[in-house]
């Protein structure tokens, strides 16, 4: 469910009128005249908002839902809650729920498709911004409407601090940095040039191409987060993506929609996080590490430098490599190369 500090909700629309415009197929026609008030992820999905089940690893949020309705594929409508034969959950039939359900995110949000960015004017503070007189906003800087700036915070020359932000105590944000739907703890170090609150990036498929998902979440940051020169951190595309407490992000590090980074995590130069995947508490990743979307990585995991995470890695769990195996499994595979490389080039 969107913050309404971030974007305008143009709900509630009967489902028959969803139906039409996403070309999806009412399972009962009686649901057609129910009115919709919101889309939300299905687990938070309550009876007067919309969600969507795709994936078949979220099949079990999909039977324990409390949405009021869902684009499903009609395979899987056989998985839908009890409730969805005696009048409860309604189901859109739709062969592409993805890309159904982008459409109506845009039918309840069209302006979160206009613009990757809040226009700015001319640099100032709006009126309606809150800053504390202790705080301090460099020349050039531009603070948006109904932004908060707390007590002892620096905002940077030339930094965007877009509507809505919320920018907690003693906050440091750097030289022409750009922070947008997002709300920052106290005693937040963003360094020069970092994005934050940037469209994810999110596509759907369709027979005229691909349709741009809009993207509805924001980026919470956690107490004492320092992020590093030229950052990207995507905000959410319908969940949140998240920064916890403690957690440092070295430079050129970019973390996509919907990623969870637990507190204390250390995430080293050109690090990738994938959207929807959660990293564990007080884990460390090394330099140009990638990690694929919508896995887990446990509490204290180490992933050595240029590793390729493609599975889940568990609590404690030291790996490396591509893809990433137990760091021990990786040197033996490094070791039986280099033996088998080095044999080949003696026989020449």
């Amino acid at each position: 469910m969107a913050d309404p500090r971030f974007f305008k909700n143009h709900g509630p629309f009967a489902l028959g009128d969803i139906a039409e415009k996403t070309g999806a197929r009412l399972r009962r026609e009686a649901d057609a005249s129910r009115l919709f008030y919101d889309v939300a992820p299905l687990h938070e999905a309550g009876e007067r908002d919309i969600g969507f089940f795709e994936n078949k690893k979220y099949r079990e949020q999909f039977r324990q839902s409390q949405a009021g309705a869902c684009l499903v594929n009609p395979a899987e409508a056989e998985h839908a809650p009890p409730n969805a034969n005696n009048g409860g959950m309604a189901l859109l039939l739709h062969d592409a729920p993805y890309t159904a359900y982008a459409k109506v995110q845009a039918l309840f949000y069209p302006e979160s498709l206009m613009s990757p960015m809040p226009s700015v004017g001319k640099p100032g503070i709006a009126k309606s911004a809150k800053i504390h007189p202790s705080a301090r906003v460099s020349d050039f800087a531009f603070v948006g409407e109904n932004a908060e700036i707390g007590e002892g915070s620096v905002i940077g020359h030339g930094t965007v601090i877009g509507h809505g932000t919320v920018v907690g105590n003693h906050c440091l944000i750097g030289d022409h940095a750009t922070v947008t739907h997002a709300i920052l703890d106290d005693h937040v170090v963003i360094f020069p040039g970092v994005r934050i609150g940037q469209d994810g990036f999110g596509y759907a498929p369709s027979p005229t191409g691909m349709i741009k998902v809009p993207q509805l979440g924001r980026v919470l940051i956690g107490k004492h987060v320092h992020v590093g020169a030229n950052c990207t951190i995507d905000r959410g595309s319908l969940n949140d993506t998240v920064i916890g407490d403690g957690c440092k992000l070295d430079n050129l590090v970019h973390i996509a929609h919907n990623a969870v980074v637990e507190p204390y995590c250390i995430l080293v130069a050109q690090v990738g996080i994938s959207g929807s995947t959660k990293i564990g508490m007080g884990s460390i990743l090394g330099g140009q590490v990638g990690v694929i979307g919508h896995v887990t990585i446990g509490q204290k995991a180490q992933v050595a430098a240029k590793s390729a995470v493609m599975g889940n890695v568990g609590d404690g769990q030291v790996v490396g490599g591509i893809p990433a195996v137990p760091i021990r499994q990786w040197q033996r595979q490094a070791a039986a190369l280099a033996k088998l490389v080095g044999g080949r080039i003696k026989a020449k």
